[in-house]
């Protein structure tokens, strides 16, 4: 691999653009555009993959915590619930 190649990786990498489309275009292997990734100077970031969270983390945790007490029982209304602000009271 020559080095205008690792820097066209490189390059391919820092806008954001996966690995496996990177090794797809220029016909290289996955793993060595993410050996590439990995052994630069600095790690470069892994691009996220799929839908975004719908949830923060803590009202997926009260969600969970609604289903396990008995309060909703599946997750759609778990959180329709947590959605409308809606506390359960004891």
């Amino acid at each position: 691999m020559s080095h205008i190649s690792t820097l066209t990786i490189r390059n391919r990498l820092e806008n954001g653009e996966s690995s496996r489309k990177i090794a797809n275009d220029l016909g290289v292997s996955k793993s060595l555009v993410n050996k590439i990734r990995i052994l630069g100077p600095e790690n470069l970031p892994i691009p996220k993959a799929g839908a975004p969270q719908k949830l923060t983390i803590h009202d997926k945790n009260y969600g969970v915590g609604l289903i396990k007490r008995g309060h909703a029982a599946t997750a759609v209304e778990a959180t329709k619930m947590v959605n409308q602000g809606l506390t359960v009271k004891k």
